[in-house]
């Protein structure tokens, strides 16, 4: 283990993260991953652990896919003259990609596009969440087509372009579209009326922070958040910014978009399975 904490001390001095930013991507207690690095933890758990490796991972991710974009664009300009204006004080460094650039980094289903930042989510399919993501998809499947709606409900990932812009393309666990028009040969053009991410240990912040916002401004009409760790699914209504409807996995959980009349209960046998 100490050899392990060295290691991550490197990586953390390389990134030059500060202790507090590395605790809110590892989404832990700054007094947690201070005692770790410091050694005052003797032995920490194992989950401890992989959470600040995760988090660091995340993190080294970003940076290269940064660097690689910067030695993108000064091809660009070298080679071809022209290089978007993609400046964007909000994202780091300045750089704000869009889909183009995107589509560079080849068919990754662990990154997507959220307002010109790369997010990496997790490069590791847990059995659990797929059981989940098969779960759900089946019941509001079912619910479609026993009650013959006009809506296309697609699980396991598909390309979304949320503002019909080039600076978002993002990959839900579950979407539910109304309007077929929003179906192109590619992606979904505009927001589902439903989305639902199923959290997973690498894709926590993201999925209740980062978007959780973007998904509520771009005009979702309800947003699930499935954990499973916690057993908790947090919905997202629209009209509602500052209201979180929570829910344990013990309870039936009404689905807002079909008038509450879709009752969903989540499978916990599954979700156990591998435990």
């Amino acid at each position: 283990m100490p050899i392990v904490i060295a290691e991550l001390k490197k990586r953390k001095k390389n990134l030059k993260l500060t202790t507090e930013k590395l605790a809110y991507l590892a989404d832990l207690p700054v007094s947690t991953v201070s005692k770790v690095m410091t050694g005052e933890t003797k032995n920490p758990s194992f989950v401890t652990v992989e959470k600040i490796a995760s988090a660091l991972e995340r993190e080294e991710t970003h940076r290269r896919m940064e660097d690689y974009l910067v030695s993108y664009r000064k091809y660009v300009k070298d080679y071809d003259g022209k290089v978007p204006d993609l400046s964007n004080p909000e994202t780091p460094k300045g750089i704000r990609s869009n889909i183009n650039e995107f589509k560079e980094l080849g068919e990754d289903r662990t990154i997507e596009l959220i307002d010109g930042k790369i997010i990496s989510t997790d490069d590791r399919f847990f059995p659990q969440h797929q059981m989940t993501v098969q779960d759900l998809g089946y019941q509001i499947e079912d619910y479609i087509q026993k009650n013959k709606l006009k809506c296309e409900n697609i699980y396991g990932g598909i390309n979304v372009r949320l503002d019909e812009d080039d600076y978002t393309l993002a990959a839900p666990d579950i979407v539910v579209v109304f309007d077929e028009n929003k179906l192109t040969e590619d992606c979904i053009e505009g927001a589902p009326e439903f989305v639902a991410e199923i959290v997973s240990p690498c894709s926590r912040y993201i999925d209740y922070n980062t978007k959780m916002h973007k998904y509520m401004m771009a005009g979702v009409k309800e947003y699930w958040v499935v954990d499973y760790e916690k057993e908790k699914v947090s919905v997202f209504i629209e009209g509602e910014p500052m209201t979180t409807h929570l829910y344990g996995f013990d309870e039936q959980i009404p689905v807002y978009v079909f008038d509450n009349k879709l009752v969903i209960k989540i499978n916990t046998q599954n979700i156990h399975k591998y435990d």
